[in-house]
């Protein structure tokens, strides 16, 4: 009979039990190898007793190297000093567990940043054993967070010393930076300006000691608007005088969700758009004064003109009248040269009078009131065709379509007749004369076009001036007035009068009316 022994039946379970704890330590060893963080476990004296594989391409420290001893021991003796080794030492006397504890250690040429976690380990009968937990090398997370450090305090220092104030907040609308120009400008509420103070208790203390005139009479609602409008992050600027200077004030969101507040010093500006609108104003007295005495001296040299103008008719008529009663009454007494003589004091006087009668209708042209209604410029230059086209049988007249015009009938019916009186003239010596009156919707202005001799483009500006003439008596009879009317009548109606030529096709008169 054998003798087995009174466990023999309990060796296949004992045996699938230590197979399954191998399995699960070698799981946990393959885990440990692949992963790179490092495991470890301390004694009750906090020496390390265990640790993984991976430990030394974790920290660029032999496993040896780490038994029996502390974490504490690793580190620079200045570090053990420091606020974070002291409540760590703390934990760890209280066996309690601890969460991503860093440290660094220093080794030649080089330092490195670790985080580990812990968690406390009893036996049975609740003795502490020590901890088992796990290290992670973050040097380089470090370095970064240290980068950000510095540039976040780069920009600090730039934001400091700017000359515009400006107010940075975090998403729960709390101070997070104040820069010199803000907290002067808002030195009353001095204790509401500081980092971690909400922006709104800022904005409650400057109402209360009137830093926000605008908000006058209406504080809670100002105030609920403003905050509102941060908190849906919509830009928003205001111009406001504060401490004696003039801003431009901002609220822009921020990409982490807080909000800058910004203030830009437009004092100089302010200064400036004060002067300019004090020189507009003497500008526009000056222009005023001017103005009237311009139109005075304009009334008074009309009125000069009419009056001689007027006065000159009755002599030059006598002139005229007398030397043809010569003529006709002493005839036979003439001698030939005698004769030519007189006719020429007549023609020169009939002249005379017709530059008269031209200068009084100039001015009758200044004089008269305007009175606009809805003129037919068709219908009209139609009937003046018809009118001064019995002078000119040969020319061929021709009326297109035109809109109508919200003008005075009487000062355009004068205009109308120089400008088709002009074409009709300048072109009758052609060998089939034409002359159109129509619309250039390219120039949205009416046009008269004839085919005659036309004009030198150089000497354009000429065309409108008074006495102005571009062809001798002897080619085309004229005083040279009639354009110049044509012009006073176009800009009184406030519109603009040209002209243009284009050599073998004629000149084209363009005008508008305002």
């Amino acid at each position: 009979m054998s003798e087995a022994g009174p466990h023999a039946s309990a060796t296949p379970q004992q045996g699938r039990a230590e197979r399954l704890l191998a399995e699960s330590e070698a799981r946990f060893r393959d885990f440990a190898r692949a992963s790179g963080d490092w495991f470890w476990e301390t004694d009750s004296e906090n020496r390390f007793v265990w640790v993984s594989e991976s430990v030394e391409a974790g920290t660029g420290i032999a496993a040896k190297e780490l038994y029996g001893r502390r974490r504490d021991e690793l580190v620079p003796a200045e570090d053990l000093r420091t606020e974070e080794w002291r409540s760590h030492r703390a934990a760890l006397a209280r066996r309690e567990p601890f969460r991503n504890f860093r440290y660094r250690i220093v080794a030649p040429g080089a330092e490195r940043w670790f985080s580990t976690s812990g968690v406390p380990v009893f036996d049975e009968g609740g003795a502490f054993r020590g901890y088992r937990g796990v290290g992670s090398d973050i040097t380089h997370q470090v370095a970064l967070e240290r980068q950000a450090a510095r540039a976040d305090e780069r920009l600090r220092e730039a934001i400091e010393h700017l000359d515009e104030p400006i107010c940075l907040t975090d998403a729960e609308d709390r101070i997070v930076v104040a820069n010199r120009r803000f907290r002067d400008l808002n030195a009353a509420v001095a204790e509401y300006v500081q980092p971690g103070r909400r922006y709104e208790e800022h904005l409650r203390a400057g109402i209360r000691l009137g830093l926000f005139p605008d908000a006058e009479g209406r504080e809670e609602a100002w105030l609920a608007e403003r905050m509102e409008r941060r908190r849906r992050g919509s830009p928003m600027r205001e111009t406001r005088r504060q401490g004696g200077i003039w801003l431009l004030i901002g609220d822009q969101r921020l990409s982490d969700g807080g909000t800058m507040s910004y203030g830009l010093d437009i004092t100089a500006r302010k200064a400036a758009e004060a002067a300019l609108r004090e020189l507009n104003r003497d500008l526009e007295r000056r222009v005023a004064e001017r103005t009237a005495q311009l139109e005075e001296a304009l009334r008074e040299l009309e009125a000069f003109s009419y009056s001689v103008s007027h006065d000159l008719r009755a002599p030059l008529r006598a002139i005229g009248a007398f030397a043809r009663m010569v003529v006709e009454d002493e005839g036979e007494k003439l001698s030939a040269e005698g004769r030519r003589k007189l006719d020429v004091v007549e023609a020169n006087a009939r002249r005379m009078g017709q530059l008269v009668d031209d200068l009084l209708e100039l001015a009758r042209v200044n004089r008269r009131p305007l009175q606009r209604e809805r003129v037919d410029l068709g219908a009209l230059a139609a009937t003046l065709a018809a009118e001064l086209g019995a002078a000119y049988p040969r020319v061929r007249t021709g009326i297109g379509p035109v809109p109508h015009a919200h003008c005075d009938p009487v000062l355009v019916r004068q205009m109308l007749v120089n400008l088709l009186d002009n074409a009709l003239k300048y072109s009758s010596t052609m060998p089939e004369p034409r002359v159109e009156f129509g619309w250039d919707a390219a120039r949205a202005a009416w046009v008269v076009r004839d085919n005659g001799v036309g004009f030198d483009m150089q000497y354009a500006g000429k065309l409108f001036r008074p006495f102005e003439r571009l062809h001798s008596e002897q080619e085309f009879p004229g005083t040279g007035i009639g354009l110049a009317i044509v012009r006073r009548v176009v800009e009184r109606h406030g519109g603009r009068v040209w002209a243009e030529a284009v050599p073998g096709a004629g000149p084209a008169f363009y005008f508008t009316l305002g």
